[in-house]
């Protein structure tokens, strides 16, 4: 499957697409089920451009309407996780995806290593904010929007464990 196909199949994934199933070419590839009220609010956030909220802050703020949970306060709460905690390690969207969990009561062993494993089986083996980054950049892709999709994908992830949990 050449890159232009695996990047199509990437994005109707990530963005809840479905191909259309008659009518007219529309100017998209997909006509757009409703989206989630939780990705819609992660795409609200990244729209942001002052003040920058980092993917840690994106995926937690996504769910603060669920939680009781202010904005201002998930956003201290998750300013040092930014970049993979300011050091390049762990991404932000893992962090903030377990913050999610834990504040839902969700924090079972089990669920945690396979959101764990399952980002790594979908990143080519990687957790680390810098070696995520640093092969995006080698594939000539750019921070902001690589960082967008796993805001969007990790806030996807942790929503379907809530459904599933019965806690949203």
């Amino acid at each position: 499957m050449d890159k232009l196909k695996i990047a199509c199949a990437i994005f109707l994934t990530l963005f809840n697409k479905t191909p259309p199933t008659s009518g007219p070419p529309t100017s998209g590839l997909t006509q757009e089920k409703k989206m989630s009220k939780y990705l819609e609010r992660a795409k609200e956030i990244r729209a942001i451009v002052e003040p920058h909220h980092n993917c840690t802050q994106s995926v937690l703020m996504s769910f603060t309407q669920s939680l009781n949970l202010d904005d201002e306060t998930a956003f201290k709460l998750a300013v040092a996780f930014g970049g993979g905690m300011k050091s390049g390690i762990t991404c932000g969207v893992i962090t903030g995806g377990l913050m999610v969990l834990g504040l839902f009561d969700v924090d079972d062993p089990a669920t945690t290593q396979k959101l764990v494993k399952d980002f790594q089986g979908r990143h080519g083996d990687m957790l680390n904010c810098a070696d995520l980054l640093r092969v995006n950049a080698a594939n000539g892709g750019q921070r902001k929007p690589h960082c967008d999709a796993l805001v969007y994908e990790m806030v996807v992830y942790v929503e379907n464990i809530l459904k599933e949990r019965g806690k949203i």
